[in-house]
């Protein structure tokens, strides 16, 4: 009888420690270890495991946060393949938004057409989708990701394994030239909080909306007259357009038939209300971003720190409480545009009609580069009504120092 009673109780011992032995054995994955698996140099394959991770019982807001971050950099990574595929030049005579990424040359590239160029447009808009809403799902005050995002190795020449020589921090010395090297990627951690989360959910609803505002119009003739300035071996209506030696004339011609075929008729007129509320989105997550950002007390590698950190992973950056202030009146007066409710000024005439954007997206015509320089073009979303002021927009230039719009690419 004693034994029994003490086979059951070592039993019922085993059995209450149990649910802590395997709560041990799951237990959540540290910041390192999760930024090892960024870092592994293959993002398809340390996303199925974050994955992973997420639907087992080792789920948590870091390991979410880095499912997030590796959604958006192979969102990216997927980009670029795209682009190195169909052979994206190098070096353009034009920054425009997309194809103006860094790319290798690929000396066997794709025809591109239209219809593909498109698709890269779109597959790029649901891998924003995929990263911003599993983001949207942390809730966590603490949450907390170290990263040396330079180290971070993109696959652009989809080889299947992500070389050193394709590390981010190389992909941006292309745009921004020698001030990085190796020790500087090395050195540059950025510690992700929730300010960050939701820095980084403002970019992917920015980027939606430039992507959904390029595939709501037609950009067939664009492509099939100019898509050579931009990718040499395109599919494009007449053969003698990639046939040049590519001198300055071949592409000033190039470059004012580009900006001439600037009319663009609607196709798909959802995506412009769709890139109006990625927007309005956008918006609402820089608020909800400083928010957590003033709150925070650490002051660790911050990516944008608040006025009490001095310890921010970008050294020269300095931000004062008037800054903070100011962009808080900047983003107010953007939703106002955005929704109507304020105008933005007209150009001629009288003063006293605006623009009123919301109905520029919500009642699309053909967009017209030209006229719009003209004035023609706004002419059917001119209102009387109040205008956003322009003292304060030079308000705004003066306390930026100039800056604003290298601030504004920054903070999201």
């Amino acid at each position: 009888m004693f034994r029994l009673k003490k086979t059951i109780l070592a039993t019922a011992l085993l059995t209450s420690m149990a649910p802590t032995a395997s709560r041990l054995a799951v237990a959540a994955p540290t910041g390192a270890e999760l930024e090892r698996l960024l870092l592994a140099g293959n993002l398809a394959d340390s996303e199925q495991k974050l994955a992973a991770m997420l639907a087992s019982e080792q789920a948590d807001d870091n390991v979410r946060l880095a499912l997030g971050s590796a959604k958006f950099l192979r969102g990216l990574e997927r980009l670029m393949q795209s682009l190195y595929r169909y052979g994206l030049k190098p070096v353009q005579p034009m920054g425009m938004p997309i194809v103006r990424l860094p790319v290798p040359n690929n000396p066997r590239p794709e025809p591109l057409t239209n219809e593909a160029f498109r698709r890269i447009i779109l597959e790029f808009v649901r891998d924003l989708d995929a990263a911003e809403k599993t983001l949207a799902e942390i809730d966590s005050a603490d949450v907390r990701l170290p990263l040396h995002i330079g180290l971070v190795r993109l696959d652009v020449d989809a080889d299947g394994q992500a070389s050193v020589d394709e590390a981010l921090w190389k992909v941006l010395a292309r745009i921004m030239g020698p001030r990085i090297d190796q020790g500087t990627a090395e050195g540059f951690v950025v510690a992700l909080d929730l300010g960050d989360v939701h820095w980084l959910r403002g970019y992917c609803h920015l980027l939606q909306a430039t992507c959904n505002a390029f595939l709501a119009y037609d950009t067939q003739e664009l492509h099939d007259l100019t898509a050579q300035l931009f990718f040499p071996t395109a599919t494009v209506r007449y053969e003698f357009l990639k046939d040049g030696t590519g001198n300055l004339w071949e592409n000033v011609g190039d470059i004012i038939a580009f900006f001439h075929l600037m009319r663009l008729p609607v196709v798909e007129p959802a995506r412009l209300t769709k890139a109006r509320e990625h927007l309005l989105a956008a918006i609402e997550q820089s608020r909800q971003s400083w928010q957590a950002i003033l709150a925070e007390t650490d002051d660790e590698h911050e990516w944008i720190p608040n006025p009490r950190q001095k310890n921010a992973a970008v050294p020269f950056v300095q931000i004062d409480d008037e800054i903070v202030a100011q962009w808080g009146k900047v983003t107010d007066e953007l939703e106002l545009i955005l929704k109507g409710e304020r105008l933005a000024p007209f150009w001629r005439g009288s003063k006293k009609q605006g623009v009123n954007i919301r109905r520029v997206f919500e009642e699309p015509r053909t967009f017209d580069l030209v006229l719009w320089i003209q004035g023609s073009a706004a002419g059917p979303y001119l209102e009387e009504g109040e205008q956003t002021s322009p003292q304060f927009w030079r308000e705004t230039m003066r306390l930026f120092r100039g800056q604003f719009f290298m601030f504004a690419l920054w903070v999201n």
